[in-house]
Formats: structure tokens, C-alpha cells, sequence
């Protein structure tokens, strides 16, 4: 006599086997499709990430585009004009350049490590709160996970049982029809 086969539509991670290849590839065609035929993903998807304007996308792009135009220099004056000085003035000029020049890459130094210094203490200081939220979330996925298995684990006989059982009564229900018309053909054939 053939069981009846049944599928469970429930996965118990700790109770349950590991699920096949054909049964994933089966979930995962049935999420497609159902994706597929919804139009929006929820109702306030919309309200709280609205969609860019044309006129700021199209800004967006024009932007990209120039950027790729955009050479940046670095060198500001054009040093060749002061490489001869001729004159007095022009050797003043040439000097307080020079000054001016040096006193600007010392300053461009002295910001440049000072931003370097308050960026990697604004960059530790996330990633340790970024550590911290992911110790925490771990934390409480382990509490979760464990809670589940236990509850799974106390579960399995209980599940054994009533499967064990019910499997019994539906072999018992279709041998009492068997016996039922088995006694209705012989009184048909008398």
C-alpha cells in the first residue's frame, strides 16, 4: 500500500535535514515568480525613499560626465616667470613668491596631517561603535539561534509522535474503507 506523501512547508534547522539543491532551485523559482508579479515592493517604499527627480538625475549625469573633463593642477603660478630676475623689483617679486610658496606647502603639510589625524580618530571612533552594534546583533542572533534550538530539540519527539500517529490513523482510515467495501461486494455478490 503506497504512503501518502506529504511536504511540510516548515523547516526546522535543527530537527529537519538539509534541504536539496532541487528543493532550493524550487524556492527560488517560486520567489522569482511571485516577484515578478507584484508591482511594488510594499506601500511605504515609496514615502520613505521617494525617486529622483528628472532634472536632478539629469544633473547627476551632466556632472559625471564633466568630471571626466575636469583636470585638476596643483601648481597654482606658473613658476616660469620668475625662473630670471632682471631687475631689483623682479627679485623681490621672485623672493616673496618663494615665501610665500614655502610658508603655503608648510601649511598644506601642517593641515594635511592635522586632517589626517581628526579623520583616522573620526574613522576609529565609528568603527568601534560599528564593532560595538555588531557584537551586540551577534549577541542577540546567538540568543535567538540557541532559543530555537532548544525549542526544536524539545520538540522533535513531540513531532516524531504526531507524525508517527498520524500517518497511523490515515493507513487505518483507508484500511477500514478497503474492509468497508470489501464487505459490500460480498454481500452484493450473494
Amino acid at each position: 500500500m503506497p504512503l501518502l506523501q506529504y511536504e511540510p512547508f516548515d523547516y526546522l534547522s535543527n530537527i529537519d535535514n538539509e534541504p536539496t539543491d532541487e528543493e532550493l532551485k524550487t524556492v527560488k523559482d517560486l520567489i522569482s515568480l511571485e516577484l515578478k508579479s507584484m508591482k511594488i515592493l510594499h506601500p511605504k517604499v515609496d514615502q520613505m525613499f521617494p525617486s529622483i527627480p528628472s532634472s536632478i538625475q539629469s544633473s547627476l549625469e551632466e556632472i559625471d560626465s564633466l568630471q571626466d573633463k575636469i583636470t585638476f593642477t596643483f601648481n597654482g603660478i606658473s613658476e616660469s616667470r620668475y625662473q630670471e630676475a632682471k631687475t631689483n623689483d623682479q627679485l623681490d617679486t621672485l623672493i616673496s613668491y618663494t615665501e610665500i610658496h614655502h610658508r603655503s606647502l608648510e601649511l598644506l603639510q601642517e593641515n594635511t596631517r592635522n586632517l589626517y589625524l581628526i579623520n583616522n580618530s573620526q574613522l576609529e571612533s565609528l568603527q568601534e561603535g560599528l564593532n560595538a552594534t555588531i557584537a551586540h546583533k551577534r549577541k542577540l542572533v546567538d540568543r535567538i539561534n540557541s532559543s530555537r534550538k532548544r525549542q526544536q530539540v524539545d520538540f522533535r519527539p513531540l513531532n516524531e509522535h504526531l507524525n508517527k500517529s498520524w500517518k497511523e490513523s490515515i493507513k487505518s482510515s483507508v484500511d477500514y474503507g478497503v474492509e468497508c467495501a470489501r464487505i459490500e461486494l460480498a454481500s452484493l455478490d450473494r
